[in-house]
């Protein structure tokens, strides 16, 4: 994944990106290696100093379709006497320990570093992502020797340059929510700006390595592998190299920001994960021409802005132009760390519990918490009913407490969602007659789903309006008798932290 550009002089650049979801027959086929290559290329061509005509983009192709597509490319390069000539050969697929595995062939690694460093090539790179797939899972098939090329591995060639995603005895991994390789996300974003730490415009293949190294190691932190990408490189002539140059806005469309932080960059719905970089202040990220939903990740908060991102232009994100998302919805869409925790307070009312009893209407008071698939809550509860006639008047009051979960989709500064409760009290009836009525006191039981509606006009702030339907079990003289009753409540709550 990591690549190049010319320092001072613009040197001829070649590259070859090769992405082959399906490997052997036995391994399952994975899901964006083959966009990953194409997302690379784009890169390379934009930002790189990849001519589009001097770039071979191979996308599910077998052992013999790389091997013609390197043979092709090096007579090029030797044919038209580029004596500082760089080549590049990047590849996302499956793996093991001796060959690369494509579309049911396999090309022997040892093969593809002769066949890359017999280039006439001055500056040959080669980056592999060798992946097992699912959400932060395994991009492979069955349990075979690691892929990997660790820094120890000294290779003969001058001016050659070897990346992998993973050291010796890991997995590299791919990541639903990045909707790519772990590594090759966080090296694209570096190469786009993210790595250019120094500030210079450029951003240089020791910049990109460390940046994609630690975004890498801190993602697959909470995987069941820890991922470390490793390198080994023997590049002479030159203190480093600059892989990619965020100086000519021209070629592409870009994002700069005042404020250094976490940023996730989304497609216009906010749905879609289209970049996920850490940027320092006043650093810029180049991005496909579009709309965008921008969010800053702090410790303590989220804020986000919607953008238009325009080629050749750009747009400039200041502090001032982010909103800050309500706190439960920033547990849901990958905010701070820790959950949103709330106190609520609401009024509620209840179809009558019993015949010839009125509708009770009564309050809620209680606490939630939103994670980020979840949102739980208990709450103490309290309702009163009264019934009235000839001979007869009564009140039954009901105090009790509950606790439920809460599935929440936003939408906006709104929030809804369905869940389930369950709870339980005691049930007091008091009896004013003209004849003998004492007292009577009866445990209850009672569960079932509920609709839920908020609405957040500030980020600490919130109003609901509920629904739902009770199976409400009574004590009776003989047996247990159950009972539907419907109810709805408004409330507000805050969150406290």
């Amino acid at each position: 994944m990591i690549l190049w550009a010319a320092l001072a002089v613009a040197a001829p650049r070649y590259a070859l990106v090769i992405g082959a979801n399906r490997g052997d027959a036995s391994e399952a086929p994975l899901r964006w290696a083959e966009e990953d290559a194409l997302r690379m290329a784009a890169t390379l061509t934009t930002l790189g100093g990849v001519d589009p005509g001097d770039l071979v983009a191979l996308r599910g192709a077998d052992a013999n379709g790389v091997r013609a597509a390197l043979t092709r490319l090096g007579a090029r390069v030797r044919a038209e006497g580029a004596a500082e000539a760089e080549l590049v050969v990047y590849y996302s697929g499956h793996a093991d320990a001796e060959d690369l595995h494509l579309a049911g062939s396999r090309l022997p690694l040892s093969e593809l570093k002769a066949a890359v460093g017999a280039t006439a090539a001055r500056t040959r790179v080669i980056v592999i992502d060798a992946c097992r797939a699912g959400s932060l899972t395994r991009k492979g098939a069955r349990p075979a020797a690691p892929f990997t090329i660790v820094a120890e591995d000294r290779l003969s060639t001058d001016g050659l340059a070897i990346v992998t995603s993973a050291a010796a005895g890991e997995d590299a991994q791919e990541s639903e929510s990045l909707r790519g390789g772990v590594f090759t996300h966080h090296l694209l974003a570096g190469l786009e700006g993210a790595a250019d730490q120094s500030g210079d415009a450029r951003v240089t293949l020791t910049e990109a390595y460390q940046y994609s190294y630690a975004r890498t190691v801190a993602t697959t932190s909470g995987a069941p592998t820890l991922q470390h990408p490793s390198f080994s490189w023997d590049l002479r002539g030159q203190s480093d190299l600059v892989l990619t140059r965020l100086d000519d806005t021209a070629r592409g469309a870009w994002l700069q920001v005042d404020t250094a932080g976490e940023y996730l960059v989304l497609d216009a719905h906010g749905t879609a994960l289209v970049r996920e970089a850490a940027l320092a202040a006043q650093g810029r990220l180049a991005l496909p021409a579009g709309r965008y939903r921008v969010r800053l990740r702090t410790p303590a908060r989220l804020s986000e802005a919607d953008i238009t991102t325009t080629a050749g232009q750009v747009v400039e994100l200041r502090a001032a132009d982010l909103v800050a998302v309500p706190l439960g919805q920033a547990a849901r869409r990958g905010g701070p760390a820790r959950p949103a925790v709330a106190l609520e307070l609401s009024g509620d009312v209840r179809a009558p519990l019993l015949d010839a009893w009125s509708p009770a209407p009564g309050g809620n008071v209680g606490a939630r918490v939103d994670l980020p698939a979840l949102t739980l809550r208990v709450r103490a509860t309290f309702d009163q009913a009264s019934a009235e006639g000839d001979t007869l008047e009564g009140t039954m009051t009901a105090w009790g407490a509950e606790a439920g979960a809460l599935k929440l989709a936003d939408l906006g500064r709104f929030s809804i969602g369905a869940g389930v409760m369950l709870g339980g009290g005691v049930i007091t009836q008091s009896f004013v007659t003209d004849g003998i009525a004492p007292a009577r006191e009866a445990t209850a039981l009672r569960a079932g789903p509920v609709l839920h509606a908020e609405w957040s006009p500030v980020d600490r702030f919130f109003v609901t309006l509920e629904g739902g339907l009770d199976t409400v079990v009574l004590p009776t003289e003989s047996t247990p008798t159950g009972r539907v009753v419907p109810h709805a409540s408004l409330g507000v709550g805050v969150w406290v932290r």
